[in-house]
């Protein structure tokens, strides 16, 4: 037998070994069991509150509009972390006329807010809020972007350590610094 005629059927033996496997595996089922669409994944996230600013000066969320929601920002449709804003995208509502520049930002379009920065990263989100410790908020996209130390198309937003940074960092952390958030909304 020739050397090309040995490896010809050698291969023709790997592959048929191969499709012996892979058939067998399709048969027998996978190591993984099928998902239960009826099981819940628990996500937790930080206080609601805290990100609307409710009873305080100022939230999360109205530094996150004034420094990310502009119209060529985070305040588009297409953007993974869509932010509505009262000088931004406005949330449709056809019973309002929710125009930029007109009400504040309403009670549904903090709830977008807060749904959106909660579900770019839920598994991550959960972890930090349930353990700031051992998962610290540096490990999330929302603080990893605004510092630029992970590539943000809208370049450095924030400095460790500066009011913005811990406006978001505390409220990640369980512990929200309000005068920072505060602070944060008078640099432009």
């Amino acid at each position: 037998m020739s050397r090309r005629a040995a490896l010809i059927r050698s291969f023709a033996s790997i592959a048929g070994a191969s499709v012996f496997a892979m058939a067998a595996a399709a048969t027998t089922g996978s190591c993984a069991s099928s998902p239960d669409p009826l099981r819940p994944t628990l996500i937790v996230g930080p206080d609601y509150k805290a990100f609307t600013g409710e009873g305080q000066a100022a939230g999360v969320s109205a530094f996150l509009e004034q420094r990310c929601a502009t119209l060529d920002c985070h305040g588009q449709v297409g953007r993974p972390l869509r932010l509505y804003s009262r000088t931004g995208l406005r949330f449709p509502n056809p019973d309002v006329q929710n125009t930029p520049g007109s009400s504040g930002t309403t009670a549904e379009e903090l709830q977008a807010n807060y749904q959106a920065v909660i579900g770019l990263e839920p598994e991550t989100m959960s972890k930090v809020v349930l353990d700031p410790t051992n998962n610290a908020p540096q490990t999330l996209l929302l603080v990893k972007k605004p510092r630029a130390s992970e590539r943000h198309k809208g370049g450095q937003i924030v400095v460790i350590g500066d009011d913005g940074d811990r406006c978001v960092t505390s409220w990640l952390s369980g512990a929200t610094d309000f005068a920072a958030c505060k602070t944060a909304l008078q640099v432009p």
